[in-house]
């Protein structure tokens, strides 16, 4: 099992899914309470009050990833390789192979911890996609599915 957390995604698809998660960013404090000001704007104005529409974000960290994969609410998981005990991700391959959840390993988890705004993260997922973004979301996990998820077996034996 811990072989399968050695076997990382090629530099090519990697440089390609940080460019689309860089697009699914967290908020920052500012943006939050923009998005909050114009909803209480718009509160103000009309009787009726809606929540206000939250973008898609990543979500990071590995009881929030394992609760989403459990809910079937995840799209894909990025693990990171470099984790320190290697134990609290080693089940999260596996996990992703029963839920069939696409899934890859990316190198350097300060990759991760970069996009979610904190020094490292050892895991994020994707919960929701952009309309713009759904097809090149598709294409990175039909091929993060091939190269993972249908070859566990192989990289497990190894």
């Amino acid at each position: 099992m811990i072989n399968q957390v050695t076997q990382a995604l090629d530099r090519q698809t990697a440089i390609q899914l940080l460019k689309l998660a860089h697009k699914y960013r967290p908020e920052t404090k500012q943006e939050k309470k923009q998005i909050l000001l114009a909803w209480d704007e718009k509160k103000a104005a009309s009787k009726g009050h809606a929540p206000p529409r939250w973008p898609p974000v990543l979500q990071a960290g590995v009881k929030t990833v394992t609760t989403l994969m459990e809910n079937k609410k995840s799209l894909l998981v990025v693990i990171a390789h470099d984790v320190d005990p290697i134990e609290s991700v080693v089940f999260l391959p596996a996990l992703c192979h029963k839920m069939r959840v696409p899934h890859c390993i990316i190198k350097v988890k300060a990759r991760r911890g970069h996009l979610v705004y904190r020094k490292t993260c050892t895991n994020v997922a994707f919960t929701q996609d952009n309309s713009e973004d759904k097809g090149a979301l598709a294409k990175l996990m039909e091929t993060i599915r091939t190269n993972y998820n249908d070859r566990n077996d192989d990289i497990h034996c190894h």
